[in-house]
């Protein structure tokens, strides 16, 4: 369905404003669970009441590759404390979870889904780019990429900026298995020890790949590497 067509069928003919990416489409029952768990989350906890600031005051539930959830609150400061949705990528970190599904932001006293901020839309994609995201839209929540919350957007990672990548937008339930990038500085770190030389003295060959055992010892005892 092209761009326009579907933007005029969420706002019903109307012709307003508004940023429908193609990827938009209704939350399946998993997602409709997910926000169910950010709602919960943030009315158990919240610390303001109606209409009245708070240090919390917004729930974020994420959901990992296996379809575990983890759920976290804000920490509203002056100085820039994290949105609900960090804090819950960081609980599902915490519990071993690495490749993100889908995550949505609900806010407290029933004000529902609230779309993430721009800062919290960087962070998506330049660590999840094919993780939906549940936005509010005309027609009620839709869950879409990560990556068309910032078209045309500079991309960062570990090496450093990248452009425009056409792979990002690919939905990852049908673009094939993913792809796991690593620092290359983590090369040298993850690669295999040298293997030992044989002691120059007092040793003899023994038997297998790369064995070496005492001239006093058995065969059968030698030492495999």
């Amino acid at each position: 369905m092209a761009w326009n067509d579907l933007r005029r069928l969420l706002t019903k003919g109307k012709a307003e404003n508004v940023y429908i990416p193609s990827s938009a489409r209704a939350l399946d029952n998993d997602e409709r669970e997910l926000v169910e768990l950010a709602r919960r989350t943030i009315d158990a906890h919240t610390d303001a009441g109606p209409d009245e600031d708070g240090i919390h005051t917004m729930g974020a539930a994420v959901m990992a590759a296996d379809y575990r959830m983890f759920a976290g609150v804000n920490l509203y400061h002056f100085t820039g404390g994290p949105c609900a949705e960090l804090v819950a990528l960081g609980a599902a970190r915490a519990q071993g979870a690495r490749q993100m599904r889908c995550i949505v932001a609900v806010g407290n006293h029933g004000r529902g889904v609230i779309g993430p901020c721009g800062r919290d839309r960087q962070v998506f994609v330049d660590y999840y780019p094919t993780m939906r995201v549940i936005v509010p839209t005309p027609a009620g929540p839709r869950s879409v990429l990560a990556a068309d919350l910032m078209p045309l957007t500079q991309r960062w990672t570990p090496e450093g900026m990248n452009g425009l990548d056409p792979s990002l937008y690919q939905d990852p339930e049908t673009a094939g298995p993913p792809i796991i990038r690593f620092n290359p500085r983590y090369l040298e770190d993850s690669a295999p020890a040298p293997r030992p030389r044989p002691p120059a003295s007092g040793t003899r060959p023994g038997s297998g790949r790369h064995g070496w055992c005492l001239k006093a010892t058995p065969k059968s005892s030698c030492r495999q590497r």
